[in-house]
């Protein structure tokens, strides 16, 4: 009698196959038990990231309330500076002489404050000038300024939408000056360092004095209103004019090189005599050039 041979089927311990409870397991099932656990994570680290988002959104707040109450305190202080220094007894700071020590220290912190603070509060700093009687409505009358600003180093300041028209800012410094929609018209400004400035939408039209070797390169005049205002040597090198009224402003002797400024807008001003244009020939023989094609 022949003995059958223990199949291997039959000899494989059946607990052995199963133990890990994977015994048959498709494809999908595996999906299907990892997906969970895949979510779960992809969760997890959404809720992180909307976590890290609102995190710092309130940092941002706390620093900006911070800042605002930082700069709300430095203006309430300034204020309570110059107060004290218009009512001292001894030394009152309307009676001073120019070079007095007390005239010497308003502007020095005059100076110093607008350089520090935001646009609105530095609109309230010049009013307050005006109504202390600390500035003349009058630009000409250059003796009568308490708190002068012409030579200050009023760099980066933030003087956006501020009235400029009472100040001398001969020689000024107001390089990369924020000055957007700022009133300077009829304001004195011979001299001064307006380079990279942003005078977008600023009114300088009225005969205001830009003359001598007023820096304007690549500053942005962008819609800048310059009707009958003196440009006379003026350096506009790669400035920016696009929309900018130049009817009957002086440009004589003005440096245009690189200037982005159309020849219907030049074709407006009063004289160009002696300027340097835009392509870098002088006034005269860009104008027979001009007739010359025609």
């Amino acid at each position: 009698m022949e003995l059958k041979k223990p199949s291997r089927k039959n000899s494989q311990d059946p607990q052995k196959d199963s133990r890990w409870g994977f015994r048959g397991m498709t494809v999908r099932n595996w999906l299907a038990l990892l997906i969970v656990p895949l979510v779960l994570l992809g969760i997890g680290l959404l809720f992180q990231i909307q976590q890290s988002e609102v995190e710092e959104r309130r940092l941002e707040a706390d620093q900006h309330i911070e800042e605002q109450r930082a700069q709300d305190e430095a203006l309430q202080t300034y204020l309570e500076q110059m107060g004290q220094m218009l009512l001292d007894k001894d030394r009152p700071l309307l009676q001073s002489k120019e070079g007095d020590e007390v005239q010497l220290l308003a502007r020095a912190r005059t100076v110093t404050i607008l350089r520090r603070l935001d646009s609105a509060r530095n609109r309230d700093i010049l009013q307050f000038l005006r109504e202390a009687q600390l500035v003349p409505s009058n630009r000409y009358n250059v003796q009568e300024h308490i708190v002068r600003l012409d030579y200050a180093n009023l760099s980066k300041a933030n003087l956006k939408g501020a009235y400029l028209d009472s100040f001398s800012l001969q020689g000024t410094d107001l390089s990369g000056a924020d000055l957007r929609d700022a009133y300077l018209a009829w304001s004195f400004l011979r001299n001064a360092k307006l380079n990279g400035a942003n005078l977008r939408g600023a009114d300088l039209s009225g005969n205001t004095d830009l003359s001598g070797n007023t820096n304007l390169s690549q500053a942005d005049l962008s819609n800048t209103n310059l009707g009958e205002a003196n440009l006379s040597n003026v350096i506009l090198s790669n400035a920016i004019l696009r929309g900018a009224n130049l009817t009957d402003a002086v440009l004589s002797g003005a440096k245009l090189s690189g200037a982005k400024v159309t020849d219907e807008q030049l074709a407006e001003t009063k004289s160009l005599e002696g300027a340097t244009m835009p392509n870098g020939q002088k006034y005269e023989d860009w104008l027979k050039d001009k007739q010359g094609h025609r």
